[in-house]
């Protein structure tokens, strides 16, 4: 853990306290399952109550926009998202829920004398969310590390809201530009498997049979005896397979009876013929719940409000074409949402075969919440309308919505290749070495000698940004 490294580091001048999952001083994760999980130091429960008057620090619309968004990060564990869910099945008991934490945590980090809280990622699996709200609402120092888009590269930032703001010279400097190869159709290691053209169809196999099994055991167990549910489950889970690619194999982790009808609806969109000759926007719908959208997205982790406020400013003659996310399940995708998608004007939703790189190409230009596709999209020449906090925000071609933005604006603008490889490399020149997600999962494939060089050599780059020592990737916003 880069914890310890820290920890000696610091042994003579400051107390680690590590806040997280198995082996922490103080396990959080099960917070949003309302499970106690005991760590290293005393339970959380265990302080007894705490009157800490949560909402006095927050004005009254900071505190209503946390809530929604401490809401939206433990829909993650709500009935029909996984089989180990928790039991909250009212806003008002999530509001509730989501005080009493707040003045609990908020008790422990005054009562620990907690100055400064280090985030390994972006705050989104809701206690860590919980935790950052109540820094800024106090006043604590953050430091947020975040991996990059480069390799062997991490991020860092002291504020949610200033991922992605850097300064930028318009002067290029040749021995600072960052090479772009504007034909490349990269992969993303997390994207592995995923199909850009028609393939061959799947089949349902006994581990998909299995997880029906298993979820209805954890969470409906009457239906087990329901044997007329169970066969029409199977059949549904049969015919499904049979007719998405093989690929897109949709019950290999998780079955929720509300997933087949997710599943069925795509299927009518599976076979759709679409126009690439025609003007479109596209719109790629991006992973939910995740912290792209739930964390960094803001009002806009809504995607169908972006989606609505980018109908707004499109010609009638230019439709939006939508393609969903490739690993996406029917987690926050019921029937009422493509409903909602579909009552927008001019959109139409693409099989998941269609190529992403083609329709980037020949499209006016791309729209995204803060997808990769956005940066896909600027490195090959097209102008990408964002609506979040995205880490390529700065870049050339990057437009960010705003009221009174038009359609010219984006659909007009030139990207200067150079400049964007110049301003790439002035983004590159302000990360740190190391991965940080091989390092803190202790890899297997990595050498344990390179990786505990690794994990020293991260701390120490740790310990000088909270000492001030180097800035920050992304410096704060001014006021």
């Amino acid at each position: 853990m880069i914890s310890q490294d820290l920890n000696k580091l610091l042994s003579n001048e400051a107390e680690i306290i590590v806040v997280g999952n198995k082996g922490a001083d103080l396990n959080l994760s099960g917070l949003i399952r309302i499970k106690k999980r005991k760590g290293k130091i005393r339970q959380l429960f265990e302080f007894g109550k705490f009157f800490t008057n949560s909402a006095e620090p927050f004005p009254d619309k900071e505190m209503n926009d946390a809530i929604l968004m401490g809401i939206d990060h433990i829909q993650r564990r709500s009935v029909g998202f996984t089989w180990n869910h928790h039991n909250l099945s009212s806003v008002s008991d999530t509001k509730h829920y989501y005080h009493i934490l707040f003045d609990m945590l908020s008790a422990y980090l005054i009562q620990k004398e907690i100055n400064q809280i280090i985030f390994f990622n972006m705050p989104h699996l809701f206690y860590d969310t919980l935790i950052y709200q109540i820094a800024k609402s106090k006043g604590i120092k953050t430091l947020i590390i975040s991996h990059s888009h480069f390799e062997n590269r991490y991020f860092s930032l002291e504020s949610v809201r200033d991922y992605g703001n850097f300064p930028l010279s318009n002067t290029i400097n040749q021995a600072t530009l960052y090479s772009i190869d504007p034909s490349e159709t990269p992969s993303w290691k997390y994207m592995e498997g995923i199909k850009q053209h028609s393939s061959e169809h799947g089949n349902l196999c006994w581990r998909g049979t299995l997880q029906l099994f298993i979820n209805l055991f954890a969470a409906e167990t009457s239906k087990l005896l329901n044997l007329r549910f169970l066969k029409y489950s199977i059949c549904q889970m049969r015919r499904i397979s049979s007719e998405l690619p093989k690929w897109r194999y949709p019950f290999l982790r998780y079955f929720h009876s509300s997933h087949l009808e997710y599943f069925d609806t795509l299927l009518k969109f599976e076979n759709i013929e679409f126009d690439l000759n025609r003007k479109f926007v596209y719109f790629p719908l991006q992973l939910q719940p995740e912290l792209t959208t739930s964390t960094l997205g803001g009002v806009f982790s809504d995607q169908l409000l972006a989606i609505d406020h980018l109908a707004a400013i499109l010609p009638d003659d230019c439709s939006i074409y939508i393609k969903e996310n490739p690993k996406q399940t029917g987690r926050m995708r019921s029937s009422i949402f493509f409903y909602r998608l579909l009552s927008i004007p001019n959109v139409k939703i693409l099989p998941s075969y269609a190529n992403t790189f083609e329709l980037i190409d020949k499209s006016q230009f791309v729209a995204t919440i803060t997808g990769t596709v956005g940066w896909e999209a600027i490195c090959r020449g097209k102008n990408v309308l964002t609506f979040g906090n995205c880490w390529y925000r700065n870049l050339p071609g990057v437009f960010g919505f705003h009221e009174g933005l038009r359609f010219e604006d984006i659909y007009k603008h030139k990207i200067d290749h150079q400049k964007l490889e110049s301003q790439v490399g002035q983004l590159y020149s302000r990360t740190h070495v190391g991965d940080i997600f091989k390092t803190i999962s202790n890899d297997s494939g990595t050498n344990q000698s390179h990786r505990e060089a690794e994990k020293d050599s991260i701390a120490n780059t740790i310990l000088k940004l909270i000492q001030n020592h180097i800035d920050c990737t992304f410096p704060p916003l001014q006021e």
